[in-house]
């Protein structure tokens, strides 16, 4: 990387980019169904297994893993139309 300064710009562009993606999928979230949104909490955000994820829920272990992918594919969806209205409006723009 170039030392001229060049690299801290860059580095900065990440940061803000990164804190972006992060506010952006926590937005996404919070847009989730109650158990849905706890089910991604559980498992990605305070790591628990699957089994202790079920517990944690009540459900069972199946049903925990069938709900966490429907979360995961609604969380998918939820970004990509945020996605794909962003770069709606920035083409727009031009």
């Amino acid at each position: 990387m170039p030392s001229d300064g060049r690299a801290a710009g860059w580095k900065a562009s990440s940061l803000r980019a990164n804190r972006a993606d992060a506010v952006a999928v926590r937005q996404a979230v919070a847009r989730l169904p109650h158990r849905r949104r706890a089910v991604l909490v559980y498992r990605f955000y305070l790591g628990y297994s699957v089994a202790e994820t079920a517990d944690a829920m009540g459900a069972s272990e199946s049903a925990t893993k069938s709900l966490a992918s429907r979360a995961v594919d609604e969380l998918r969806g939820v970004l990509d139309v945020d996605t794909t209205l962003a770069g709606e409006e920035h083409d727009g723009a031009r």
